[in-house]
């Protein structure tokens, strides 16, 4: 019975065509401003849109995450936010604002075999929580973006 369970859940991992091994934590510097607006980001991206409803009988709300990344002085920096807002996308404010500590000397030594160029390149938003990028030769997942303490493993999804 445990050899049929154990079988039915390598074979679930595999049918999503996703494996993943070595769940390490990334590393994730807030900051202590909020950057009030982008006036050259290379990329950005916006993750799905949750929606919640106040405790208070306020109208609907929500937040979604956002992606960003620069080059400053061949220097590459990812940053990540949470951006909450009201009715229809109304009344944007960023509440949480940090850097992705995604450097080649962090992924090397989470992932000594990957060795490239920066290239950071999103690949897919997974859920309003996670997202596939590749980056340093290597293709990842980061998931718990909501925490202080997101997760990353190399995966191998084409998507």
């Amino acid at each position: 019975m445990l050899k049929r369970i154990f079988i039915l859940l390598i074979l679930s991992i595999f049918a999503t065509g996703m494996v993943q091994a070595n769940v390490k934590t990334i590393k994730t510097e807030v900051q202590s401003e909020i950057r009030p607006s982008y006036p050259f980001p290379d990329f950005l991206s916006t993750g799905p849109y949750v929606w919640y409803e106040n405790a208070e009988n306020q109208p609907l709300r929500g937040h979604m995450y956002r992606l960003a990344t620069f080059t400053v002085d061949s220097s590459h920096r990812v940053y990540l936010e949470k951006v909450i807002f009201g009715i229809d996308g109304c009344c944007l404010e960023i509440v949480n604002y940090r850097e992705l500590m995604i450097t080649e000397a962090d992924l090397i030594t989470l992932f000594p075999q990957n060795r490239g160029k920066f290239g950071f390149k999103l690949l897919s938003w997974r859920s309003a929580n996670s997202f596939i990028f590749t980056s340093y030769g290597g293709q990842y997942i980061l998931t718990d973006i909501d925490t202080d303490n997101p997760k990353i493993a190399e995966t191998t999804d084409d998507e």
